[in-house]
């Protein structure tokens, strides 16, 4: 088990060290689900996010892990189609 000790930023962030994130199996862009208890957060990793979540977080981790899944060129199209909605608002 590995093990770290961190500083809450004033932002509320944490910096995973590599060897955390190595032992956990976490890689960039990751679904990690958070809970939390008195004094304890519960990290998990996941590869699908619950069904009805649709906060914006859920559906960011949800369209990168898709993202990836994706030939290049599919994913130059929604990239192109997401900027054009953001454009557009």
């Amino acid at each position: 088990m590995s093990k770290a000790y961190k500083v809450v930023g004033s932002k509320g962030r944490i910096y995973l060290p590599k060897e955390i994130q190595e032992a956990a199996n976490l890689y960039p862009g990751q679904i990690v689900r958070l809970e939390a208890e008195v004094g304890r957060v519960i990290f998990t990793a996941v590869s699908m996010i619950e069904i009805g979540d649709h906060s914006p977080e859920a559906v960011e981790s949800y369209l990168m892990a898709a993202g990836r899944q994706l030939e290049k060129e599919r994913q130059l199209k929604l990239a192109c189609a997401l900027l054009e909605q953001a454009e557009k608002q």
